[in-house]
């Protein structure tokens, strides 16, 4: 077996200082790699030096972008990879400029409640269920004429707008019972 000290993989080795990013939101730490893996997908174990009273971090080799001395060209090459801000206020509203295209970040975005709209026609079940009637109530109306139904195939369907002119020829007084 190859001591880790000479072990590297895919330009990592052992004892070299490397740029670590822990998340998108801090600033790139100096990292001592202790394990660089055994191939390009294994974890890369290491320390961080401004942090030696935490443990070590292990994270895959995205997490590592470039050696420490090669930082500035590395971040001249790619502003994206400076720090980002997070919102203090998940509901804050971003401004054109606090924006990057190259980003993949989702933002809430709360819309104002849209009001259904009513169906253009009701089975009798439905419209019996729409109006607070019975079933029985709905079918009278028809056989009486006071709703005039339509057909899909042999189902009875009432448009809505039949529906609601019925509704409204309905008396606003009980009848009186003598």
């Amino acid at each position: 077996m190859v001591p880790l000290s000479v072990r590297k993989v895919l330009g990592i080795k052992a004892g070299e200082i490397w740029a670590f990013r822990e998340s998108t939101t801090l600033p790139l730490q100096r990292a001592l790699i202790v394990d660089p893996g055994t191939h390009y997908d294994a974890h890369i174990l290491s320390q961080l030096i401004d942090r030696p009273s935490k443990p070590h971090r292990s994270g895959r080799r995205s997490k590592y972008p470039c050696k420490w001395e090669d930082l500035e060209d590395y971040l001249a090459r790619h502003p994206e990879a400076a720090p980002r801000q997070p919102l203090k206020n998940p509901q804050q509203a971003a401004t054109p400029y606090d924006l990057n295209l190259r980003d993949v970040e989702f933002f809430a975005v709360t819309l104002p409640p849209v009001a259904p709209h009513p169906p253009i026609a009701y089975s009798v079940e439905a419209a019996a269920a729409a109006v607070g009637y019975s079933e029985a109530t709905i079918r009278l109306a028809i056989q009486r004429g006071e709703l005039a139904p339509r057909y899909a195939n042999s189902k009875a369907i009432v448009l809505h707008d039949d529906l609601h002119a019925w509704v409204h020829s309905l008396p606003s007084e009980p009848p009186s019972r003598h």
